[in-house]
């Protein structure tokens, strides 16, 4: 049996990491700051401050795998600190945010990425969290980066309003489609592949995003 640690788990994608791993008969903690009914029945959950002192006591032991969610400089660093020296496989789930642009054809995960200048912005931060994680810990990490993830539940509703919408009857506002394509995630194909990745204890940085779909073919 696994022992994998969650930084987070309560919520939509780590919630789903987290019931995979337990169905596959893993020992899961999620640590987080509030219970919610989305942490899956056989995890236990440890509530915690991750910007306070001492948020990480109750997480004892060795890790066969730590799943960071979180991207704020200062809580990612602080889990690297109290846990990186016991931890066999650490996946950091990234944002592809991270790239300096997003008009770049072809464009893999060796484009070039935005500084981190201003860590109060969401991708520079991504880009920092990567970089510390990588400095800590090397051959033992996993960055993967997602694109626009979609499926039940999705707390922003960027994807699931439009079949929601076009459902409906009568005529529906929409941006020009020409030039215009949609690439998504589906969130429960996510959370198997960060599972599988994590057990094969992949080093890896990894764009984690569907296929191109013209946005007109969308719509239709």
């Amino acid at each position: 049996m696994r022992r994998v640690l969650i930084l987070g788990g309560n919520r939509w994608l780590g919630a789903r990491i987290a019931a995979l791993l337990v169905a596959a008969g893993d020992e899961v903690v999620c640590l987080c700051r509030q219970a919610t009914d989305l942490v899956p029945p056989g995890a236990r959950l440890i509530l915690a401050d991750r910007t306070r002192p001492g948020a990480y006591a109750d997480a004892t032991g060795d890790w066969d795998e730590v799943v960071e969610l979180a991207y704020a400089p200062e809580v990612a660093t602080s889990a690297l600190t109290a846990l990186a020296g016991r931890a066999a496989h650490w996946t950091l789930i990234s944002s592809v945010s991270v790239y300096a642009r997003n008009d770049e054809v072809g464009a893999d995960e060796s484009a070039a990425l935005v500084e981190p200048v201003d860590l109060e912005d969401y991708a520079q931060a991504k880009v920092a969290a990567e970089r510390v994680s990588a400095s800590v810990l090397g051959d033992r990490l996993l960055i993967v980066r997602p694109g626009l993830i979609a499926g039940p539940g999705d707390p922003s509703d960027r994807f699931g309003y439009w079949p929601a919408r076009l459902a409906r009857e009568g005529d529906a506002l929409t941006p020009a489609p020409a030039g215009r394509y949609v690439q998504v995630i589906d969130v429960h194909d996510l959370a198997a592949f960060v599972v599988h990745a994590g057990r094969h204890r992949l080093n890896a940085v990894i764009n984690a995003v569907g296929d191109p779909i013209p946005f007109a073919d969308f719509l239709a």
